[in-house]
């Protein structure tokens, strides 16, 4: 395990399978936090041709690198998908304690 990251949780709602994926150190280091996780992971698993409402789109909730530190305004948690509008990667991202739990 990476100090400071947990494990992937890789949800899939229609077959209702869970698997946990342990992260790569070099991963962690190159695309750190959130928004890194997050494009790297849309990118890797997402089609270009894929419909951003249909169901092989996905959406990621990756928690930023200093969440759960202490460090002032660190608890960012960053949520990605295929963007509808753009059909090119959309985040957002919300504060607060939730991405600790």
């Amino acid at each position: 395990m990476v100090p400071g990251y947990g494990k992937i949780l890789d949800i899939d709602l229609a077959s209702r399978k869970i698997i946990k994926k342990e992260i790569d150190p070099e991963f962690a280091r190159k695309y750190i936090g959130g928004v890194g996780f997050g494009c790297k992971i849309l990118y890797d698993e997402v089609r270009h041709d894929v419909d951003p409402l249909g169901p092989e789109n996905i959406v990621i909730f990756a928690v930023g690198a200093l969440t759960g530190s202490g460090v002032p305004t660190g608890t960012r948690t960053e949520i990605t998908t295929k963007h509808p509008l753009t059909l090119h990667i959309g985040t957002g991202n919300s504060g607060g304690s939730w991405g600790l739990t």
